[in-house]
């Protein structure tokens, strides 16, 4: 969101699920005292930080996909960059900035 649409991640995330909470109490089929947030990948840290402050929550389950991002990262590259990046080639510079800019490209068609 904020490379591609240059939308910022509010400081107060947590802010956002009352409004949510408020809109799904208005519906039939809901049922209120049994509302679960689930939380997934930087939503298992955002979750808990909202049903702190949304008390009309049953329960909050935290799921943060812990894994190491550079590793998966890593996998992905070609042997060649991989090796330029542990060797701290400044080739790899200008192999990021292509794939950004091919990335960019692609998000605006």
């Amino acid at each position: 969101m904020l490379r591609q649409r240059a939308v910022p991640l509010r400081p107060d995330w947590e802010a956002v699920v009352t409004p949510v909470v408020d809109f799904a109490v208005g519906i039939p089929e809901v049922d209120q005292k049994h509302m679960v947030l689930i939380g997934r990948s930087f939503g298992g840290y955002l979750a808990p930080r909202a049903a702190a402050l949304e008390h009309r929550l049953a329960a909050v389950i935290a799921d943060p996909g812990q894994f190491d991002e550079f590793d998966l990262a890593m996998a992905r590259m070609p042997q060649e960059i991989r090796e330029a990046i542990e060797q701290d080639d400044p080739k790899v510079d200008s192999f990021l900035e292509k794939m950004v800019q091919d990335d960019a490209r692609g998000a605006s068609s």
